[in-house]
This record gives C-alpha cells, sequence and structure tokens, in this order.
C-alpha cells in the first residue's frame, strides 16, 4: 500500500496505481513517477479529501524536476502545461484516475465542485531547469541537483500574467495587481511560473527569488478601508492575522492575499507571458517525494528507446 486516497480512504497499492496508469495511457517508465505524486497527495497535509470534495475548482497539479525530466522526455518549455507531450498528459492523467477510482472522488456525488477545472484531466509539466537563473524548486526545498523530485500543489484557476512591454519592476507591479484582485484574504500558498524570457531579464536586473517575494509581498496591498469592506464586513477572514483584524489605521495598507509562501517556478519556452496560479487554502505547504527508481532503471529505459525506434 502506498497510501490511503480521499475522499474514500481507498488503498493506493502499486498494482492499483499501475492499473489507472495504464487506463491514462501512461508508459511503463512513468510509472515512478506516478508512484511519488501518489504519495504526496496521501499525504494528510495535502488535505486531498478538502480538494476531492470542495466546490472550489482545485486540482492537483504535477511538478517533475531532475535527471528524469529529460530521460522521460516531460515537457518544461514552450506549451508545458498544454497538448502534444505524452509523459506530460499521461501522467498528470493517471493520478487524476487514481483520486477518481482509488479515491471515490465522483463529480456530482462526493466531487461538489461548481465548475470543475480542465485541469482535473491532466495538469502535469517540469521546471525549465537550463533556463532557471536562479536555484530550482527542488533544490529549494532541500534536495540535490540531481535528485528526482516530484511536487504536487492543489491548484486552482490560472491568470495569465503578460509581461510584454514591461521593464521589472513594472512586470512584478502587475504580479502584485492581479494578486491584490483576487478574492481570498489569505492563501498560504501561491505560484507563479515565470516564462523564460522574463525571468532573464528580471536576473539581469538583480532580482533573486526573495527580493522578488519581498517587493510583490509590499505591492499586493489594499488600503485598510476597501480591504475591510471586501474582506472582514463579509467576514472572509479565515487564515487572517490578528493584527490585520486589529488595525484600526484608515491609512494602513493591508496584504492581498496574505501569503505563507509564494512559490516561484521558471517554466515555458521563449515569450513573456507568464501565470499566477492561488493553491486550495486547506494547503498550508509544500509538498513533495522523491522519486524511487527501481534498480534495473537504466535498462527499463533502453527498452524505452528501442520501443520508440520506427
Amino acid at each position: 500500500v502506498v497510501g490511503l486516497i480521499e475522499p474514500m480512504k481507498g488503498q493506493a497499492t502499486v498494482t492499483k496505481i499501475a492499473v489507472n496508469a495504464v487506463m491514462a495511457g501512461c508508459r511503463p517508465e512513468y510509472l515512478p513517477v506516478v508512484i511519488a505524486a501518489v504519495k504526496v497527495i496521501a499525504d494528510p497535509d495535502f488535505s486531498l479529501l478538502g480538494v476531492s470534495t470542495t466546490t472550489n475548482p482545485d486540482t492537483p497539479m504535477i511538478i517533475v524536476n531532475g535527471p528524469i525530466v529529460k530521460q522521460l522526455d516531460i515537457n518544461a518549455g514552450t506549451n508545458a502545461l498544454g497538448r502534444g507531450r505524452e509523459a506530460n498528459a499521461t501522467i498528470g492523467r493517471a493520478l487524476h484516475l487514481v483520486v477518481q477510482n482509488i479515491g471515490g472522488s465522483k463529480p456530482g456525488i462526493t466531487d461538489l465542485s461548481c465548475l470543475g477545472q480542465p485541469g482535473e484531466f491532466a495538469m502535469c509539466l517540469a521546471e525549465n531547469e537550463e533556463k532557471n537563473p536562479w536555484g530550482t524548486l527542488h533544490n529549494e526545498l532541500g534536495y540535490p541537483k540531481d535528485a528526482n523530485v516530484v511536487t504536487v500543489v492543489s491548484a486552482e484557476g490560472i491568470h495569465s500574467i503578460l509581461g510584454i512591454g514591461w521593464d521589472d519592476a513594472g512586470y512584478l507591479s502587475l504580479v502584485s495587481d492581479h494578486l491584490a484582485s483576487l478574492g481570498r484574504s489569505a492563501r498560504p500558498i501561491v505560484l507563479l511560473i515565470i516564462a523564460q524570457d522574463t525571468a532573464a531579464m528580471l536576473a539581469r536586473k538583480g532580482w533573486t527569488k526573495d527580493s522578488i517575494r519581498k517587493f510583490i509581498f509590499d505591492h499586493a496591498r489594499l488600503p485598510f478601508p476597501k480591504y475591510k469592506k471586501r474582506f472582514i464586513e463579509t467576514r472572509k477572514i479565515n487564515g487572517v492575522p490578528d493584527w490585520i483584524l486589529e488595525n484600526t489605521d484608515p491609512s494602513a495598507m493591508i496584504p492581498v492575499p496574505f501569503m505563507n509562501h509564494l512559490v516561484i517556478l521558471v517554466a515555458g519556452g521563449t515569450g513573456e507571458k507568464s501565470m499566477l496560479i492561488p493553491v486550495w487554502g486547506g494547503m498550508k505547504k509544500l509538498l513533495s517525494r522523491e522519486i524511487r527508481l527501481p534498480s534495473n532503471w537504466e535498462d527499463i529505459l533502453k527498452d524505452a528507446k528501442k520501443m520508440n525506434v520506427p
């Protein structure tokens, strides 16, 4: 048993995971990635019970790092979250079939999402490590560079950030404005996927992940009267610190949403169109697992290469 899958606590055995991977169209060499992703969503801190039953449009999103990205041809570049790459489509689909078929998340029965989320079919990408001017996500999480790691977040809707024509401060102000317009007062985790050209521009200007986070935290704010009307008076204050609720200064600028962690990922092809993805509020921290490879991994890859020869 790899883990218990909410909402019905189905036992995810290796065999059952493999069956769902086959139904999703996975190749045999994709299975270690799927198993690692299942381990993440089975972690109680992932709050899969909430993700799989909420009326919100939340869905597990897989992020892959490490040498396995190239070995399996997982897309980290152009159209990384779109169609056209077998690994992304089938690995992402396999995880969602596990949630549905093993976990028992059935639309209209246990899954009560108001509108749903197209990412429920498949939502998987790799970080574009070659174009990342800063440390990669798995390095930031404490893994060595050569480790193969899966991170899974419970993603909500995608917000496009059009960076064309903006300088560094202008782009980060645009991201801040998008965040301040979200309808949530607190959001423990937010994912910012920065396009490679924009990442290169920010790095040339001397920006680091930490300085980007500080700028956004300082600028994604609302005047207190507007904040009070939007959130406090409507009681949308879950997760908001007491110092905000106790504020009496009408000129104060209040951070929106209040975040514990802004995850910065570099992915995608050429261009300056980034993405902002809020993560479901029930997920309080970032979760990942190292991918365990079988002892005959190199032989498996050789066999896979032979199967791809016309």
